[in-house]
């Protein structure tokens, strides 16, 4: 696949998630079969996953600056499952670390493709920091601990759409997660301006 057909797919489509089942990307390809905790995922595994969080962050990127790097971003992140993935003795489904195992396998792909070095950074942090968001908030962290977040993201709004976008793949309902973190990122604003 060319740089120029996967960004009109990420930027243009509806549905882009689908489209790309019949497209060959060795890092999603990678992801077909890699099973999941049934509990977080029903959706199955990490490859249907990814296609269907690809498919809600089309619904939201026209709210952030750039919809091409907040859609290249809902691709690659979870794209470290296919090398952290481990089903354990006793059955239970871990993916530890997957965030941080994706940077490199994102920045190989972008880099592949021709995609600028701005684009790649972005994508890298955005993959790097979504699993963090989700902690935040399953803890009710300290407005301190989501400001050191929304502070090393490169984009604060599309690090929690990229959230939203996760979360709603998996047929659960991300308003609670969405309210809590643009509740405070709203907060981090304040104190930063």
């Amino acid at each position: 696949m060319t740089k120029e057909t996967l960004s009109m797919i990420l930027e243009h489509g509806t549905n882009p998630g689908t489209i790309l089942k019949r497209e060959s990307i060795p890092e999603l390809d990678a992801l077909k079969g890699v099973v999941q905790p049934p509990k977080w995922h029903p959706e199955g595994d990490a490859y249907i996953h990814t296609l269907l969080t690809i498919n809600e962050g089309a619904k939201l990127k026209n709210q952030v600056q750039n919809p091409l790097r907040f859609m290249l971003a809902c691709l690659c992140h979870d794209y470290g499952k296919a090398v952290t993935t481990k089903v354990k003795e006793d059955g239970n489904i871990i993916s530890h670390g997957h965030d941080q195992a994706g940077v490199s396998l994102a920045e190989t792909m972008l880099k592949r493709m021709g995609y600028s070095e701005e684009t790649i950074a972005y994508v890298k942090n955005m993959v790097a920091l979504h699993m963090r968001t989700h902690q935040l908030f399953n803890q009710t962290s300290s407005v301190k601990a989501t400001n050191r977040l929304f502070r090393e993201a490169l984009d604060p709004l599309g690090l929690v759409l990229l959230t939203c976008a996760d979360t709603a793949s998996t047929g659960a309902d991300p308003s609670l997660e969405q309210r809590f973190l643009l509740e405070r990122l709203e907060k981090w604003k304040e104190e930063e301006a």
